[in-house]
């Protein structure tokens, strides 16, 4: 487990990174359900602003974190098409 400075770089806390995101990303969460993720590698970046109210079940918005991210660096990397990706994240196969 790797953390730096209030960054998350690789930790059981990491889900936000999602699939794609460079071994180099790093980011935060917030307790409000918000994260940051940034990957310098490739020059991209996920801000997501929330304003959670359930702070007992937090395993949806981690989901949603980590799709989200996913789905941007997707985006972004041409080794991953965007609608497998797609349908990856629809089927829960991440």
């Amino acid at each position: 487990m790797v953390r730096g400075l209030g960054w998350d770089i690789a930790s059981a806390y990491s889900a936000p990174r999602g699939n794609g995101f460079s071994e180099l990303s790093f980011g935060h969460t917030g307790y409000s359900g918000s994260s940051l993720w940034l990957d310098p590698n490739a020059d991209v970046f996920v801000v997501l602003l929330t304003s959670r109210l359930d702070y007992r079940h937090t395993k949806g918005f981690s989901r949603l974190r980590s799709n989200l991210s996913t789905i941007v660096a997707a985006q972004f990397s041409p080794q991953r098409p965007l609608a497998d990706l797609l349908q990856a994240v629809a089927t829960e196969r991440l």
